[in-house]
């Protein structure tokens, strides 16, 4: 497995798998602020997933940074 490139189509599966949401925003005065969720689901079998998400934010302003990552979850979902 180790030096095969990776095909288009594998990338494309990849891709397919991951959910990405971000948001943003700069108030009157001059605090900005980013935050977004990210999510990577990997199928098992027909029914069961494993799903990898986490949260994240950076805020700056006069008063000055902060950043982290308060929320980080592994999770199996069964559709019945």
């Amino acid at each position: 497995m180790a030096g095969e490139p990776i095909s288009v189509g594998q990338i494309q599966k990849i891709l397919n798998r991951v959910s990405v949401d971000i948001a943003g925003f700069k108030d009157k005065q001059g605090t900005t602020v980013v935050s977004g969720y990210v999510e990577y689901r990997q199928p098992i079998t027909k029914r069961l997933d494993a799903v990898i998400g986490a949260a994240a934010y950076q805020a700056s302003g006069e008063w000055g940074d902060v950043e982290g990552v308060p929320f980080k979850q592994i999770k199996f979902e069964y559709n019945f």
